[in-house]
């Protein structure tokens, strides 16, 4: 019984250990090149590009199917070099390039229900770096 008291100690931090960081980020531009659409309008010739854009904004919804929600943000916090926003794990990640939308899957909140995200989810916004603005989600 004594040397099982000097186990508990040594057992934790090792439970505590195996919390996972799952990093996700957009790409900086979308398409990657101008892109010619497949579609034609009935009755037309031509063809319609997607512009290459780059990444101005993101959002982060909950959801499948059956209904995707918009998550608000549960708190933000001014850094250094831009803001960490506070949110429930999400479902999705969605970047915006103008007005095309890439719709990330990152099933957070299907790791959250496994324990494998225990504290949520950070939004960390950072300002225009070389042009691009950084859009970093990380989940704890």
């Amino acid at each position: 019984m004594r040397n099982l008291i000097f186990l508990i100690p040594l057992v934790l931090p090792l439970a505590s250990a195996q919390a996972q960081v799952v990093e996700f980020e957009c790409p900086k531009f979308y398409p990657s090149q101008d892109t010619a659409l497949a579609e034609v309008p009935y009755q037309h010739k031509g063809k319609g590009i997607i512009k290459r854009r780059e990444l101005y904004n993101v959002a982060l919804f909950w959801g499948d199917s059956s209904g995707i929600m918009e998550l608000a943000p549960a708190f933000d916090k001014k850094v250094k070099d831009g803001t960490d926003v506070g949110f429930l794990p999400p479902t999705w990640l969605v970047c915006y390039y103008g007005n095309v939308s890439w719709w990330e899957e990152v099933n957070a909140d299907k790791m959250a229900e496994k324990g494998q995200i225990k504290e949520g989810c950070i939004l960390q916004i950072r300002d225009r770096v070389q042009g691009t603005a950084g859009y970093k989600l990380v989940c704890k």
